[in-house]
């Protein structure tokens, strides 16, 4: 038998009663799934099976629980390897558990950082060698001479150096002469 329902709806001229008509469709080997009856047999599936997990937990012994307190000591005698510099490792050159002989190389430094400071360490000593130089010869009051091996340019700006404050030196001496001439 056909559903008619009967909403409202508001047409160009007044409330108007619209009629829509819903039959049952017929499916040919569909057996009708009653849903009260699926959700009961799933609640008590999931009761009966949680259930018997309650009753295993309580039933149910575990074979063995060990807790202590303690502390590993190592059988043998270990050796703590350390760098007094620091730095980073490049390569490791024995694995663990390999017996090692006095003297072997266990691992290798990565040299670049050590490499640029020596080069820093390096223009610094020669920087300090040539002032001391122009700094003995100002005192003294000779020409400087300058140890061989010292890089050209840096040479070349203690001259220079040099023969501004002896030129400004002579510039003073000449100024206090005039002062004390008067």
């Amino acid at each position: 038998m056909p559903l008619v329902l009967g909403p409202r709806f508001r047409g160009d001229n007044g409330w108007k009663e619209a009629a829509m008509t819903f039959a049952p469709v017929a499916t040919p080997d569909a057996d009708p799934i009653d849903v009260t009856t699926a959700s009961r047999y799933l609640l008590w599936t999931i009761a009966a099976l949680t259930g018997s997990l309650i009753a295993w937990a309580a039933i149910a012994t575990v074979d063995e629980v060990a807790t202590a307190q303690g502390r590993v000591i190592p059988s043998r005698q270990l050796q703590i390897v350390s760098n007094l510099e620091g730095g980073s490792v490049k390569a490791i050159l024995v694995r663990a558990g390999e017996h090692v002989r006095a003297g072997q190389p266990l691992l290798r430094l990565d040299n670049t950082a050590f490499t640029a400071d020596f080069g820093k360490t390096s223009e610094t000593v020669n920087a300090m060698t040539a002032r001391a130089s122009r700094l003995t010869a100002e005192v003294s009051g000779r020409a400087a001479a300058y140890p061989a091996g010292l890089p050209p340019q840096l040479v070349a700006t203690e001259r220079s150096l040099a023969s501004a404050r002896a030129a400004d030196l002579a510039a003073q001496s000449a100024v206090e002469s005039a002062k004390l001439d008067q």
